[in-house]
């Protein structure tokens, strides 16, 4: 199975304090057989929100997992851009997906994943699978 990891569930399964820390945990050995895909937003998203939430730590933990290559990197391009774009132009509201998950959502289309661990909803309304 091939699965867009997001930001939400490396803050989650880096951080034992987290309120989806189990969750997460439990997701991670569901899908231990499975190919994890993750964007540099993704990666520079959770190591910033995990500085200013917990600890040093908790970050260089996640970090380290990065550069061990657990993950396979999807590389944002110009045309993944233009998709995100021409999507947030179409479909942004305050209330919706921030930009980032836009270019979440366009690097997932290009990849063609269906499959995310996440504890965002937005990628439910972009028409993905939040696996549980």
């Amino acid at each position: 199975m091939r699965i867009f990891v997001d930001s939400s569930f490396l803050i989650a399964i880096s951080n034992p304090l987290d309120i989806n820390y189990q969750t997460s945990i439990n997701l991670a050995n569901k899908y231990v057989e499975s190919i994890l895909f993750f964007d540099d937003l993704v990666k520079y998203e959770s190591v910033n929100i995990l500085l200013k939430k917990s600890t040093a730590l908790h970050a260089n933990s996640l970090n380290n997992t990065f550069l061990l290559g657990t993950y396979q990197k999807i590389y944002i391009t110009d045309s993944t851009w233009e998709i995100a774009f021409s999507k947030i132009v179409a479909k942004y509201t305050k209330s919706g997906p921030n930009v980032f998950d836009y270019i979440h959502f366009a690097c997932m289309q290009e990849y063609g994943l269906k499959d995310v661990l996440t504890f965002d909803y937005h990628f439910t309304s972009a028409g993905f699978n939040i696996l549980k």
